[in-house]
């Protein structure tokens, strides 16, 4: 194949590959103004008057989500489930969530992290609620639902993979709150499980800078190899 037309098609790939690194750096540029949206409702959303569940209150999951809250109602710990390969301080246990019934309506409560005990076959040992509080606090949270499984998990079991309300919808009749609450108080024995929202818009940011950076790359190679032969066709002669 002569040199110039090799030249070309050299070029039409690097023009290629820039336009196509580009359009991925503008998407994560449009990524990361998004997450610094949503991390920007999700703050103020914390930094709201903390919320009275009941009867009146609101049930919708953006106007619930990532508020400090506090319920009360009648705990049903038949129905309680454990949420495996939880980890604290490097030690493995489980998230203890037990529903409590609110004016007709399920909130699901993650009462605490447990140690696991030394064997699977072993249950660890939950202690129930405190029945001196008068309600629960803690701050509402998403479910699972985006968790990777291989399997969903039994409704009717005891010890699930990932917390998911679509799975315990089929687990009792009624309706069922969006978020789940992260208790800020957890009986003896348990230890409070934290989260906060972190729509982690660096990393959007950091990969539009990439994305940007090889978008230039291309197009210096296409500067650099592309116009050569027109370059060497018009050098002086000797």
């Amino acid at each position: 194949m002569p040199e110039p037309r090799r030249a070309r098609m050299f070029g039409v790939l690097c023009l290629l590959l820039a336009a196509t690194a580009a359009a991925l750096g503008v998407w994560q540029h449009q990524r990361a103004a998004l997450k610094d949206r949503l991390q920007a409702e999700a703050d103020r959303q914390l930094a709201a008057a903390p919320l009275r569940l009941g009867a009146d209150a609101s049930t919708g999951y953006d106007e619930l989500v990532w508020r400090q809250a506090s319920a009360s109602g009648t705990w049903d710990r038949a129905h309680e489930i454990l949420i495996d390969n939880r980890m604290h301080e490097r030690q493995p246990g489980y998230h203890v969530i037990t529903p409590l019934l609110v004016d007709g309506r399920w909130l699901l409560v993650n009462r605490g992290w447990v140690p696991a005990p030394p064997t699977r076959a072993e249950r660890p040992a939950v202690p129930p609620p405190d029945p001196a509080l008068l309600a629960v606090t803690g701050l509402l949270a998403p479910d699972s639902s985006d968790a990777f499984e291989l399997a969903p998990d039994d409704p009717t079991a005891d010890v699930w993979q990932n917390l998911k309300l679509e799975t315990w919808r089929e687990r009792v009749a009624g309706p069922v709150y969006p978020v789940v609450l992260l208790s800020s108080a957890p009986a003896p024995g348990l230890q409070p499980v934290a989260k906060r929202p972190d729509f982690r818009a660096e990393v959007s940011r950091g990969y539009r800078l990439q994305w940007f950076g090889l978008a230039a790359v291309f197009l210096l190679a296409w500067l650099r190899f592309a116009w050569r032969p027109y370059r060497n066709r018009h050098a002086p002669s000797a």
